[in-house]
């Protein structure tokens, strides 16, 4: 009877010199990529709170690094490189021999209260609105032309004249009286052309009573986006849509607005979504992992 050499036969057929499979029923990590993953996974799954902890601080510090960036319109574009391509020499001669040679950007700001907008409250906020933005130096040195129109200036200056300030304007609408202001809102805005442009279609030219309107700041452009439309200057922007942040019936649109929100957008993300998901990311790592063959 022989004896079985188990270097060369063994009981699962294997024929070899070395049997070199691991024991124990685990497959061994022979690539050092593998053998990191298996190391981080560890450690992560052994230091859970920590590394939350350390997750959290640096999504805090990426979120507040991204909401500070430069935000500024990117449509703007140099007029020297315009000017110098055929488009932007056409648009030169059509500026010098046919347009208007007085370029003028207009800044819309809406109002849109919970009740009628032609309410006398509503008038005088608005013209409230107006006082405290031509407080702000850069407003005032930056306006040109009809420089404030809308439904408040008009009503405000029939009451009060065509060259009252704008805080007699307000004087004027809050002193009228009920007929008076009806009747000036009806002679003022009775004109379907005035009226379509500062209140909305479902306005009845005439009537007293209105949903929402605009005003319109008319400034000096400061810069054109790509499509060659006229931009105010930036801090003229700001300065409405600052003033306009304290009050909810009124709200602007435009550069400004939109790069708020759309900084507002990046904390959300980062807020919102980024610290659950790492939650998630840590919970599966901690997840027990099997280590025996089936």
């Amino acid at each position: 009877m022989s004896v079985r050499n188990e270097r060369t036969h063994n009981r699962s057929g294997y024929t070899g010199k070395y049997d070199t499979r691991p024991r124990g029923g685990t497959i061994a990590m022979s690539s050092p990529f593998a053998w990191l993953a298996d190391r981080v996974a560890g450690v992560t799954a052994k230091h859970d709170l920590l590394v939350i902890v350390v997750a959290l601080l640096l999504t805090g510090v990426a979120g507040a690094g991204v909401a500070n960036l430069d935000m500024a319109d990117q449509t703007s574009i140099d007029d020297e490189v315009f000017n110098t391509t055929e488009v932007g020499d056409g648009l030169q001669y059509l500026d010098k021999h046919y347009l208007d040679n007085e370029e003028t950007a207009v800044s819309s700001v809406y109002v849109r209260p919970e009740g009628n907008v032609l309410s006398r409250s509503s008038l005088v906020e608005t013209l409230s609105y107006q006082e405290e933005v031509l407080d702000n130096a850069t407003v005032t040195a930056e306006l040109t032309g009809p420089r404030i129109q809308g439904p408040p200036t008009l009503v405000g200056t029939h009451l009060a004249g065509d060259d009252a300030s704008v805080s007699e304007q307000r004087a004027a609408i809050e002193a009228a009286s009920d007929d008076e202001l009806r009747a000036a809102i009806a002679e003022t805005l009775g004109d379907p052309v005035v009226a379509g442009r500062y209140l909305p279609a479902s306005y009845d030219p005439g009537s007293v009573t209105a949903e929402s309107m605009r005003t319109q700041f008319t400034f000096a452009v400061a810069s054109v986006t790509q499509q060659q439309e006229p931009l105010p200057d930036e801090r003229a922007q700001q300065a409405l849509y600052d003033a306009a942040e304290d009050r909810p019936a009124l709200f602007t649109l435009g550069a400004v607005a939109e790069a708020d929100w759309s900084e507002q957008q990046i904390v959300d993300v980062f807020t919102l979504v980024v610290p659950p998901a790492l939650l998630l990311v840590v919970a599966v790592l901690r997840l027990p992992t099997a280590t025996s063959l089936t």
